[in-house]
């Protein structure tokens, strides 16, 4: 078949460089008549240690081999000198994003969108400048050439991003998806066993079926192909799985955790977790409020086995409250209770700052562990409406997704906020909700309803940072039913499930980079 893997390589002219000069989420620029010459990312010398082979004098055995750590990713960047200032020369000695996008076929070289490959070079500084060919007498009479800069670049790592492709996994789960996890750790094989790749298991919550049903709680052994019910389920019937966390408590030994996701009138919340993979559960009740529940995707976090939270809807508008377990969920510790209203997702930046939103605009940040909570005042256009959804950065930087469909971000520490435009998919007349987010460094995911005639599915994905410029959209192949794609969780930045419901059947969606 002559021309079939025509394209399936890349020439440096299908090539364009990209600069993001103020910041993830702002303006990408694109460089015009640029070359940039080769990347390198050292990933660490190797170093060995040696002792005497006991079986022969003056040799020597390897003892053991370690790597060290990786360096900066470098490279150069040369453009034709011009009477107008580059964008290179406007970055006044901030460190910046690059991305050097490759593709088959553009009509706009400027245009950021679509990309088959794009390298990533985050937190970038201009290390050297220089110029060549800058004056030329032509006393040889040879045929002038072009003035020309170069800009070495040193970045803190190098990220590829690749074109993704949705499908859809086949299961004959007959409930709503409500809450997807991957278990991210992988393994090399060694002296503590054989190899396993990060996110081959993973599991999902479901909102029990209509009648007398308890919710199921799904397993994944091998990296979300197939699915299977495990033997138990955590409550009792009628009782949502709202919220899950998957993780290793120990070497090769998992825990998956999940959260009752309906009011229960004579308990307080509580959550079940198993290290059988369902087999057997172990529940637990969070705080004492009777009524009291975690909401669904957003209302458990973790970083770290060590650090787990969870905020929580007490029931019919009333005040949430947010708790913390430092022992994998065994005991929680109350942190802050009496929100003004019910509390939807909480994510922490790191072991100090965090963020916790929830309904009619409730908005909680701390920055000293979780230990005391601030209010801070959302955006004003979204006084009504309920944020379910949110990530955060650093104390000054996080986003905020909303019931309405809108997405809105502060770079100030909620002094003032920007609404961010998403691109809708094909055939969308509106997105009705952002019901999940998650974000991997400056690549963010979201989890969208949307409507297309009838209620649907959708995953949007940007990699840099939320610029509106940047977002790529994913949709279910069929209608779904109310509530659209209800939580994301991705593997890394080129893989993500998302979960929801079609009529009598499980929705599980894939969108990964097919090799």
């Amino acid at each position: 078949m002559p021309g079939l893997y025509e394209n399936q390589y890349f020439d440096n002219d299908q090539g364009d460089l990209f600069i993001q000069r103020r910041g993830p989420g702002t303006d990408v620029e694109w460089v015009p008549c640029a070359d940039l010459g080769d990347l390198a990312w050292p990933q660490g010398d190797v170093n060995r240690e040696v002792c005497p082979d006991p079986h022969k004098r003056g040799a020597w055995k390897t003892a053991v081999r370690t790597q060290g750590a990786q360096g900066e990713a470098t490279t150069d960047i040369t453009v034709r000198m011009g009477p107008v200032q580059q964008a290179l020369d406007r970055t006044r000695g901030c460190k910046h994003g690059y991305y050097i996008v490759h593709r088959e076929c553009q009509d706009n070289r400027a245009t950021f969108l679509p990309f088959s490959v794009a390298d990533i070079l985050p937190a970038t500084f201009i290390i050297d400048k220089g110029m060549t060919n800058a004056v030329m007498s032509n006393s040889d009479q040879s045929a002038p050439t072009s003035t020309q800069k170069t800009y070495s670049l040193s970045a803190a790592e190098w990220i590829v991003a690749y074109s993704l492709a949705e499908e859809r996994k086949t299961t004959s789960e007959d409930q709503v998806g409500r809450d997807v996890a991957f278990m991210t750790s992988g393994h090399c094989a060694g002296g503590c066993g054989g190899s396993d790749e990060p996110c081959e298991y993973a599991m999902i919550g479901c909102e029990s079926a209509a009648g007398p049903a308890t919710a199921n709680v799904l397993w994944s052994s091998d990296g979300g192909l197939t699915w299977a019910a495990g033997a138990a389920d955590p409550f009792a019937a009628d009782e949502h799985v709202s919220s899950v966390l998957y993780f290793e408590r120990s070497l090769r030994a998992r825990r998956g955790i999940a959260a009752r996701g309906v009011t229960d009138g004579a308990a307080a919340a509580e959550i079940g977790y198993t290290d059988d993979d369902g087999a057997t559960w172990t529940n637990v009740d969070i705080g004492s409020t009777n009524g009291e529940f975690i909401p669904w995707n957003g209302g458990l976090f973790m970083r770290g086995t060590d650090f787990m939270w969870a905020c929580t809807d007490t029931g019919a508008g009333a005040a949430g409250n947010i708790y913390m377990s430092r022992d994998m969920g065994v005991t929680w510790t109350a942190m802050y209770t009496g929100a003004s209203d019910a509390l939807n997702c909480i994510r922490f930046a790191n072991e100090r700052v965090g963020l916790c939103v929830g309904d009619t605009n409730e908005v909680l940040l701390t920055t000293d562990g979780g230990y005391t909570w601030t209010s801070v005042t959302g955006p004003a256009a979204q006084a009504a409406a309920d944020a379910l959804t949110c990530e955060i950065w650093n104390k000054y930087t996080f986003m905020i997704g909303y019931d309405d469909g809108e997405l809105w971000e502060t770079r100030d520490g909620g002094t003032s906020w920007t609404e961010r435009t998403l691109t809708l998919p094909d055939g969308w007349t509106a997105i009705d909700s952002i019901n999940d987010m998650l974000a991997i460094d400056d690549v963010i995911f979201l989890a969208l309803e949307g409507t297309q005639a009838t209620d649907w599915a959708g995953i949007a994905r940007s990699i840099a940072g939320g610029e509106e410029a940047t977002w790529e959209t994913w949709e279910a192949p069929v209608t779904t039913s109310a509530g659209g794609m209800q939580a994301i969780d991705a593997c890394d930045i080129n893989r993500v499930l998302g979960v929801g419901g079609v009529a009598t059947t499980t929705m599980i969606l894939e969108v990964r980079h097919r090799y």
